[in-house]
């Protein structure tokens, strides 16, 4: 187990480390509400394409300094209106949604801006209450992603996504509560428990049947299932090691050793 993150660049505030399959990626910057320049935006680019080709990684964990705000999104102190860097907020929130294993994001505080995207762009939520959700584009006159755009209206719903984004209303415990935004709510002090939970859990599954069916899953989210692609992930999980281990582990009463191949 890696006992210190490997830091990016002293400029970006994403902090990364890998151990037991379990990669973590971590915004610090609490002091300015995790908001990301252009800086911590290319870090997580980088830190995205290198973690996309990776067998061994079987899940990645995003989380963020602070119990304010998981995530205001984009820092525009950092930039202006000729350099807003919306283009490669999108490529990195369309990097992480098509992450080939599957994602967890770790929520502590309200969702803001860019955010918003960067949390539902992960496969599964987990959070404490009180949380608001806002996205003020509509205040400085901005247009949100088209990809961001269609994220929260799939996941949370037309009328949340309108109040969201063209009225520029915020979303708060109630509406949370009641909407698909959380997979799971606990107490702060059970937070790490939780999570801890959350990743034993992914990690007692078959990593290659997860990432056939986080792949089918997304595919069918967006109507585009090609059946020939398809049939081939099941036939790859019906013929790997871990199929056979599977069952074998199941014959023996003990826990199985899966290695994704």
């Amino acid at each position: 187990m890696s006992s210190e993150p490997q830091l990016e660049p002293q400029a970006s505030a994403v902090r990364t480390r890998q151990e037991a399959g379990v990669f973590r990626i971590h915004i610090d910057r609490a002091e300015k509400h995790n908001a990301l320049r252009t800086a911590d935006l290319n870090a997580l680019a980088r830190c995205l394409a290198v973690v996309a080709q990776d067998e061994d990684i079987r899940l990645v964990v995003l989380s963020s300094a602070g119990n304010r705000t998981f995530c205001a999104g984009a820092d525009l102190s950092d930039v202006d209106a000729a350099t807003l860097p919306a283009d490669l907020f999108q490529q990195v929130t369309n990097e992480l949604a098509n992450l080939p294993m599957p994602t967890l994001a770790v929520i502590q505080g309200n969702v803001i801006g860019g955010g918003v995207d960067l949390a539902l762009a992960c496969d599964f939520r987990l959070g404490v209450l009180p949380c608001r959700l806002q996205i003020p584009a509509v205040q400085f006159g901005l247009c949100y992603p088209p990809d961001g755009i269609a994220r929260i209206t799939h996941r949370l719903g037309r009328r949340a996504a309108q109040r969201l984004l063209v009225l520029g209303e915020p979303l708060a415990d109630d509406a949370l509560a009641t909407s698909e935004f959380f997979d799971e709510v606990v107490e702060p002090a059970s937070l790490e428990v939780a999570a801890d939970r959350w990743i034993a859990t992914f990690l007692a599954g078959a990593p290659l049947a997860q990432r056939a069916m986080k792949r089918l899953i997304v595919d069918a989210e967006s109507h585009r299932v090609d059946a020939t692609e398809a049939r081939a992930w099941v036939r790859r999980c019906a013929d790997s090691e871990d199929l056979r281990e599977g069952l074998a582990a199941r014959r023996e009463k003990r826990r199985p050793r899966f290695t994704g191949r």
